[in-house]
């Protein structure tokens, strides 16, 4: 049987010769920045070109809210740094979304790796999240954690909507070659 492509919205699966292979997510590495959710109006300009799919804009990268009618509400340029875009951005009047929306929840958390659980401040698996909220990768017994560990509920979205990742531990694969 030949190979057989087929799309999925945002997953692709690749068959072939009866064995299924589904691609994981790139990681975001850690003190990159995710993109900032475009208020409704408004756009953001990035002062560097954007980041290849899963991965984050650099630190020192500067980000510039145009607002459609002329008029902002809050910091009009934010500056990624360390993974976290600071000020937080501001908003486009009369959209409803409050200028310092430091203290709107987010609604949508990180995915969930592989042989992992997130761990949520709020006790809560199901959002909204309160801003501030935090985020914390733990793995199943016998994997490693590596990578972003942690995330923070800031201006709407977790500051890294992807964390790291679940490895076999090094003494489970020994183990296991046996």
């Amino acid at each position: 049987m030949q190979s057989l492509n087929i799309l999925i919205p945002f997953l692709f699966i690749l068959s072939v010769n009866c064995q299924t292979v589904i691609p994981r997510p790139k990681r975001q590495s850690a003190g990159l920045c995710p993109a900032i959710a475009v208020p409704i109006n408004g756009e953001i300009k990035y002062s560097s070109e954007a980041p290849s799919l899963g991965s984050g804009y650099s630190n020192g990268t500067q980000a510039t809210l145009t607002c459609l009618g002329g008029d902002y509400s809050g910091a009009k340029n934010v500056t990624c740094n360390s993974g976290i875009w600071t000020p937080l951005i501001g908003s486009c009047p009369g959209t409803g979304i409050p200028a310092d929306s430091s203290s709107a929840p987010c609604l949508l958390g990180p995915i969930t790796p592989l042989n992992g659980q997130l761990k949520y401040s709020t006790g809560s698996l199901l959002g909204p999240w309160p801003a501030g909220s935090t985020v914390q990768l733990t793995c199943n017994p016998g994997y490693t954690p590596t990578g972003i560990l942690h995330a923070t509920c800031i201006n709407r979205v977790f500051n890294s909507t992807v964390l790291g990742e679940c490895n076999l531990s090094p003494a489970k694969i020994l183990f296991k070659s046996i």
